[in-house]
């Protein structure tokens, strides 16, 4: 269920319908059309006995503030709280007694807001797009806290609706000197190491970065040139959503600290075997 605590919006599929139902009511589309969008996209959780119950609430909540909540909607959740649904399935769960009475209380609050028309609905909010950080083929060369410089390449640049976002890749790059596009033409991709299910694979350090956050590590990245990652890009395998920009710095430090230590990758990729091989031989 994801349950982190008590209250209506605190488990993850409760947020995840409520973001998903504004980001198209933001988009301009109305609310019977993002009910029935939501009520097919999450049709299996819907089903599923320990987690419907907060796709109902956060989808009543979210018409509710739109002024625009649905009879059927409504008795939907009225039902499951009357019914004490949710509460029995907190108590199968095995949550703590105090835990289901504040849960207890907090639904029936939650069913006397939405009891009463909502007096004016939630404005829609313009979608203001924010571009990728970096160009498709960006050599990014950045200050590690060892004092020495680090370097990665852009492989890919996709847009969204709301956002640009980049694929960068890190690379062994780690020297005083800032690196020059020489450098890049004769590095190597950074590996670092994945255990799932008791087994440990080898995967190229790339990664997605969204402009979110940027602009407070702005001042350590450089752009020092461009090469052409020609080449289809694989990003299906090894590839994961980055958290902040300061990631980028701290996971290169840690690989090279692993391998320090003696967790050498046995893996070797170059850089140039993304790039059209014609330009870097």
């Amino acid at each position: 269920m994801g349950t982190c605590g008590t209250g209506i919006s605190s488990n993850d599929t409760y947020c995840e319908v409520y973001e998903e139902f504004f980001s198209m009511y933001n988009e301009g589309k109305e609310v019977d059309e993002i009910t029935v969008s939501l009520r097919e996209r999450f049709k299996e959780t819907i089903q599923f006995a320990e987690d419907h119950t907060n796709f109902w609430f956060a989808l009543a909540k979210a018409q509710w503030e739109c002024k625009a909540l649905r009879p059927e909607i409504f008795e939907k959740v009225k039902s499951i709280i009357d019914g004490e649904e949710d509460i029995r399935i907190w108590r199968e769960l095995e949550a703590d007694e105090r835990d289901i009475r504040a849960r207890n209380k907090v639904l029936n609050k939650f069913l006397n807001t939405i009891s009463t028309e909502k007096e004016s609905p939630k404005k829609r909010k313009k979608i203001r797009y924010k571009p990728a950080i970096f160009l498709k083929g960006d050599c990014i060369a950045f200050h590690l806290h060892s004092g020495n410089y680090g370097g990665a390449l852009v492989l890919e640049t996709f847009e969204s609706k709301e956002a640009g976002y980049n694929l960068i890749v890190k690379t062994r790059i780690n020297q005083e000197t800032k690196p020059t596009i020489n450098d890049f033409q004769s590095t190597e991709v950074l590996f670092h190491q994945i255990t799932q299910f008791g087994i440990t694979n080898e995967q190229e350090d790339a990664q997605w970065f969204f402009p979110d956050g940027y602009k407070k590590f702005a001042h350590l990245f450089e752009v020092i040139g461009r090469m052409e990652p020609l080449k289809q890009i694989d990003i299906k395998n090894g590839m994961i959503i980055a958290g902040g920009w300061d990631l980028l710095i701290s996971q290169t430090e840690e690989q090279f600290e692993n391998e320090i230590n003696g967790v050498l990758p046995k893996k070797r990729i170059r850089l140039i075997d993304y790039i059209k091989e014609s330009h870097y031989k």
